[in-house]
């Protein structure tokens, strides 16, 4: 049974890569394409990830594959295509941290176009172990100030009895500069007991260099997983 399951999530997933529209950079004009960068830094692997895609029209538009001399690279390596749900560039490493990264995107008609963030990393000030089904629970956090550019994301992972692993994003609220307030989404299947929280945050900002149609930079630092308790 769970073999069938798999074959048909795969099988639906590939027929859904086939039904995203896709068009190549050289049928539209540079001024119409939206830029989307991503960097993401595991503190617990040091794996660095970066993910770029380009839309016609807007975020949500037409999935753009480039097309020489198009090209996008991230601190200086080239990113490689990935065709799937459309087509983004994306690559990883294995490094130490580092905050401050950098794009360089080259245009159909050769013009580069550069764009950079910073990931801002953080750590919990003595990590609360204990955290309530019922109540919220409030988590300090140390490191630059948590601002209006950044968004705290919970993950918690637990084993089942059935020997699934669950895994649920909890309701995450900014409270102050140093303070982020989590409390579990109701309906939410998480049991009393052992679990593990995978805690991140992440910046949004603008582009530097941006075409008519905009677009954006995420920034994701995700600290080293946390063992907790969940309780009543």
């Amino acid at each position: 049974m769970n073999a069938f399951r798999s074959t048909a999530t795969l099988a639906l997933a590939l027929s859904l890569s086939g039904c995203v529209e896709t068009v190549n950079s050289d049928q539209v004009s540079v001024d119409s394409v939206y830029q989307s960068y991503q960097v993401d830094y595991q503190e617990g692997t040091h794996r660095l990830s970066s993910r770029t895609s380009f839309n016609v029209g807007g975020a949500w538009g037409t999935s753009l594959r480039l097309q020489a001399p198009s090209k996008v690279s991230m601190d200086g390596t080239r990113l490689e295509e990935r065709s799937f749900l459309g087509t983004t560039y994306e690559a990883s490493w294995n490094l130490p941290f580092s905050a401050f990264h950098q794009w360089v995107w080259i245009d159909q008609n050769g013009t580069s176009h550069t764009n950079s963030t910073s990931i801002v990393p953080f750590a919990l000030e003595n990590p609360v172990r204990d955290w309530s089904l019922s109540n919220s629970t409030l988590l300090s956090v140390s490191g630059p100030a948590l601002s209006s550019q950044d968004t705290i994301h919970v993950t918690l992972s637990q084993q089942q009895q059935s020997g699934a692993t669950l895994s649920i994003l909890t309701h995450s609220q900014v409270v102050d500069a140093t303070h982020v307030r989590v409390s579990f989404p109701t309906g939410s299947n998480i049991q009393i007991g052992t679990a593990e929280a995978s805690i991140s945050r992440v910046r949004y900002s603008g582009l530097q260099e941006s075409t008519r149609e905009g677009g954006s930079l995420t920034a994701t630092y995700t600290s080293t997983p946390l063992t907790i308790q969940i309780t009543p």
